[in-house]
Formats: structure tokens, C-alpha cells, sequence
């Protein structure tokens, strides 16, 4: 599921580039699929579709197989091309994830500390590379120091919630990007709170569940999921843009719950 998300974007991203140039043909990010030119995706919509599979950055401490490191390096190379902030600080959480997470021999040790470096010189020079991150990380407005523009939004709608508690037109903030605040602009507070609390039961479970299995690897990216899905759930309409990641994330989580079931029941 992890992969199989990817598959469309990985294609269109590098069908824009030989046809192209990694710069595009303008300075938009935005790009088609290759399976219907005439429909043009957003380079935001498109990066959604690689925030799962960015858990794979995790396990570069654990097993570094050709596979994953080249499934890895494709993944890097479509963010470049799509300027996603939010995938940079993915792929960042991840390896600091597996950091911690993952054998502590003192070999191992040593392996870490100098990937975790090696990884962060190489996004930071990446970025720096791509032309598509400069009007996105040192802009006033728009830049890191603002999430992207998104505190003035996550401010007034938060504000918002005590003036209009039974929700808020689009028109007034547009989209909050953070499915909190767009649950209560679009429903009001009473759904607010009720998902508020089924995400809290959920993710207690889960954390249950994932203390309860054994293999290291299995460990470490079920707690990326529960992370990831966090991240992303802070700074993106997950319900107006992004249905197809909570729906495969859902479905994840699903599989995490049968597997620790089972593994209950085994013993």
C-alpha cells in the first residue's frame, strides 16, 4: 500500500521532467498526469500521494537494501520537483524516528549519527538546488518563519470558533490547512470535539498496539504512520484535498490492528 500510493505520481513526475526539463516548461509546479494530460494536478495534491511512502526513510538504518534505497531516491528526486515543504519535514521526522528507534549498538551508532548528518546536508543542498523552494522558504509571507502562510489562517479560524461555533463560510479564510480547524469551519464545534476524541481513542490504541510487536522494522513504521498522519493532519485540508491519504492511511492502520490482534491471540 505503501508503494502502490506512489506509483501514478512517480510516473507523471518523471514523464514532466524528460518531457520538460526538471524546471518545467514555466515556473509553475503544478503538473499532469501521465495518463491524462489534459488534467492538471497541483504539485500539493501531487506530493500528497508521497507522504506514506516518505516512511521509508525510516529503515536507512535498519536494512539499507538496493529496493528501498533506490524507491528512496525517487521519492527525494519527485519532492525537489515539487518544492513540498511539507515532505521535507516528513522525510526529516522520519529519520529522526528511526534514530531513535532503531538498534543501538555502537556500530550502528556511528552508522546513525553519520546518515542523520549525510541525510540533513543533503536536503538542506537540495533545496538549495531547486529552484522551486526559493520563493518557499526564506519569503515573509509565505516562507518557513509562517508555515507556508498558514499561522494568519490557523489564527483566525481559531478565532473564528468562538465567533461563528456552528462553522464559518470558506470565503472568510478559505482552508485552514489543518483538518481541525476545517472540521470546525465546515460542521461547527460539536464535530470538532467528537473527532477530536475518536482521534485520541484511536491513537491509543494504536500506540497499544504497536508495543505489542516484536519485529523492530514492523515497530518503527507503524510509528511513523501514527506520526505522519499527525504532521500532515497540522498543516493540510486532509478532508478537502487529501481524502485518498487518510483513506489509505485508515486502511493501514486497519492491517496494524489485525496484525497485533493476531499476535495476541498467538500467545
Amino acid at each position: 500500500a505503501l508503494v502502490s500510493i506512489s506509483i501514478v505520481p512517480i510516473l507523471s513526475i518523471f514523464l514532466d521532467v524528460t518531457m520538460n526539463g526538471f524546471g518545467g516548461d514555466s515556473d509553475l509546479r503544478s503538473m499532469s498526469y501521465f495518463y491524462n494530460p489534459s488534467v492538471e494536478i497541483s504539485a500539493t495534491v501531487m506530493a500528497g500521494f508521497l507522504f506514506l511512502p516518505a516512511i521509508f526513510f525510516s529503515l536507512i538504518y535498519n536494512k539499507l537494501s538496493l529496493l528501498n534505497t533506490l524507491f528512496s531516491a525517487l521519492v527525494l528526486f519527485c519532492i525537489m520537483r515539487l518544492g513540498s515543504r511539507t515532505l521535507i519535514l516528513i522525510i526529516l521526522t522520519m529519520v529522526f524516528i528511526g534514530f531513535i528507534f532503531s538498534d543501538n549498538s555502537l556500530k550502528k551508532l556511528i552508522f546513525k549519527i553519520f546518515s542523520a548528518f549525510f541525510f540533513i546536508f543533503l536536503i538542506s543542498y537540495l533545496i538549495n538546488f531547486s529552484y522551486y523552494f526559493e520563493d518557499r522558504v526564506g519569503d515573509s509571507e509565505y516562507g518557513i518563519a509562517t508555515a507556508g502562510g498558514r499561522l494568519t489562517k490557523w489564527k483566525e479560524s481559531f478565532d473564528y470558533i468562538f465567533i461563528y461555533p456552528f462553522g464559518w463560510d470558506l470565503s472568510l479564510v478559505g482552508y485552514a490547512h489543518n483538518v481541525y480547524l476545517d472540521i470546525a469551519r465546515a460542521g461547527g464545534v460539536i464535530p470538532l470535539v467528537a473527532f477530536i476524541l475518536f482521534c485520541l481513542n484511536k491513537c491509543i490504541t494504536l500506540i497499544n498496539d504497536i508495543k505489542s510487536i516484536k519485529n523492530n522494522e514492523i515497530k518503527i513504521i507503524s510509528i511513523c504512520i501514527l506520526v505522519v498522519y499527525f504532521l500532515v493532519s497540522m498543516v493540510e485540508p486532509l478532508f478537502d484535498g487529501f481524502i485518498y491519504y487518510f483513506s489509505t492511511y485508515m486502511f493501514i492502520v486497519g492491517v496494524i490492528r489485525n496484525y497485533t490482534s493476531k499476535c495476541f491471540v498467538r500467545n
